[in-house]
């Protein structure tokens, strides 16, 4: 794995531009893993967790532990060969195999380097060549929704209302920008403020300012947790608070519970305070998503509200109605039609207006990632059916395949026991899917 407190990213001629958390969809041995393209990873890493699901050559079996630039240790059991696909272009790559790791699959500087592999943040791709030319693939539409702990690194004592920075640690080497959002218990039970920031994460660690705001000191252990962080995408914008401004004095006052106003804290810090907002058109979509989950608490009663609330907001991902998304599963849809010729079908005649409509909604798809361009001699027609609030909704008449079809067999729940199920319960909730039908990929 090369020296044991590897970390940094060392000189090569590829156009490695490091960018934060470059994460990809692409197949490894045949299954879709979301992957994390690290170029301050020495080498390629996969996690035993996911090495069991897929179908691998054996582990070289070779226990052995490292110690990481940040002073945590990473256990590793062995190595194994694996298969990286990027589209037709299939690489090989030798991982170590850890038995604990911050994501499923980590390609390194190794891999990198070996395939002379460009990470173009400006057009969000990752880019391989080969003999035939260029080869591509998008980064992650959803790599902004994922959260990684941050722990403290050496234990803490502060003194009544003082104001410390203290180093934390990540579980990945290097990224630009992330941001950092505090663990809300410590915040309220132990009276230890730690401000909203951006943060920039280089040999896996990176800095915080802590503030004790009782009048008495308080420890914090090694290895505490003290918040988590995620992407910080491009609509984030960045400011600087100097200690010169107003926001010491808002401080204190915003801090409070329902029966207690939490002590005064007027120090001013040595170092400027980041704050992070979101333009326009983010912050029009997060209160879109504030809202819907207000409207599915109304039948509440308002203690209720903020309890649930929290919950609800943590998964806000799923309530967020203005984009198209699709399962994270594996699972394919097989449409089995044996030997039989394939079965083309003639559009529908359509009115000018209804011929907009229908580009309108394939250019959508397309644009989501629901569906792709395809010359295969099967077709259906598409039908536009009328909704209730006068939108459209795109179907597609499958009858004529469906009656080639050979039906799925398997065991359907008896409805008596399913209802029994229920019984003794008082909360029941459901989670229905923003066009179910395109959730699962067809195969």
């Amino acid at each position: 794995m090369g020296s044991p407190t590897d970390g940094g990213v060392s000189k090569t001629s590829n156009n490695i531009k490091p960018s934060s958390l470059t994460f990809i969809r692409i197949p490894v041995n045949g299954k879709r893993v979301k992957t994390l393209v690290d170029t301050g990873a020495t080498n390629s890493i996969i996690s035993q967790s996911i090495l069991s699901k897929i179908h691998h050559a054996p582990i070289r079996r070779n226990s052995y532990q490292y110690q990481l630039a940040n002073k945590t240790n990473i256990h590793f059991i062995g190595e194994v060969e694996l298969l990286v696909k990027i589209q037709h272009v299939t690489t090989k790559i030798n991982a170590l195999v850890a038995d604990k790791l911050c994501t499923t699959f980590i390609l390194g500087k190794d891999w990198i380097e070996k395939y002379k592999v460009d990470i173009l943040e400006s057009d969000k791709k990752i880019v391989i060549q080969n003999q035939h030319g260029l080869v591509s693939v998008p980064f992650d539409r959803e790599s902004e929704q994922i959260t990684f702990d941050v722990k403290l690194i050496h234990p803490l004592t502060l003194g009544p209302q003082q104001e410390c920075d203290v180093n934390i640690e990540a579980p990945f080497s290097t990224a630009d920008t992330v941001i950092f959002s505090p663990k809300q218990a410590l915040q309220h039970h132990k009276m230890i403020l730690m401000p909203n920031a951006l943060l920039k994460i280089q040999n896996y660690q990176s800095t915080i300012t802590v503030i004790n705001l009782r009048n008495y000191s308080a420890c914090i252990p090694k290895n505490t947790r003290l918040g988590s962080i995620t992407y910080a995408p491009p609509s984030v914008q960045c400011f600087v608070l100097t200690p010169g401004s107003s926001s010491n004095t808002q401080l204190s006052s915003t801090w409070q519970t329902k029966n207690q106003q939490l002590p005064n804290f007027h120090q001013s810090s040595p170092h400027s305070q980041q704050l992070c907002e979101v333009k326009s058109n983010q912050s029009s979509t997060s209160t879109e998503i504030h809202n819907t989950i207000k409207a599915l608490l109304n039948h509440l009663p308002q203690a209720q509200q903020d309890e649930v609330y929290p919950m609800l907001l943590k998964h806000q991902s799923l309530f967020d109605l203005t984009k198209q998304r699709i399962a994270n599963t594996q699972i394919q849809h097989v449409i089995r039609t044996g030997d039989h010729s394939p079965i083309s079908s003639r559009p529908f005649p359509r009115t000018l207006h209804q011929q907009q409509t229908l580009s309108e909604h394939i250019q959508q798809m397309e644009k989501d990632h629901l569906i792709r361009r395809s010359t295969s001699p099967w077709a259906s027609p598409v039908v536009l059916v009328k909704k209730p609030d006068g939108s459209t909704r795109f179907c597609v008449d499958y009858r004529k395949i469906n009656h080639i079809t050979k039906k799925d067999a398997y065991p359907l729940p008896h409805m008596g026991e399913t209802i029994n199920r229920l019984g003794g319960h008082k909360y029941f909730s459901k989670l229905d899917l923003k066009s179910g039908y395109f959730q699962i990929p067809i195969r």
